[in-house]
């Protein structure tokens, strides 16, 4: 599920904290946008998209959570370039 993007990752582990959320289940994604690095922080692996709402339902509003939807991993991948070299 992604939570969050941003131009730099540097506020993530607060989002984290504040979403009582384990880090060793979020994952920080360096994608390129628009020709530019782009963050993602997305969170855990889940068997189908009514799990991961479910789990979002139970999520605290705090600032910074700016996406907040089931996405799978080859979605992102179509939708930002590759990050290369």
């Amino acid at each position: 599920m992604q939570l969050a993007d941003a131009a730099s990752p540097q506020a993530f582990p607060r989002l984290i904290a504040e979403l009582g959320l384990a880090p060793a289940s979020c994952y920080v994604l360096k994608v390129k946008r628009d020709g530019q690095d782009w963050w993602l922080l997305a969170h855990g692996e889940f068997a189908d998209a009514n799990t991961a709402k479910a789990l979002l339902a139970r999520l605290p509003n705090v600032p910074g959570l700016t996406r907040n939807w089931p996405r799978k991993i080859q979605y992102l991948q179509r939708e930002f370039d590759a990050v290369g070299p």
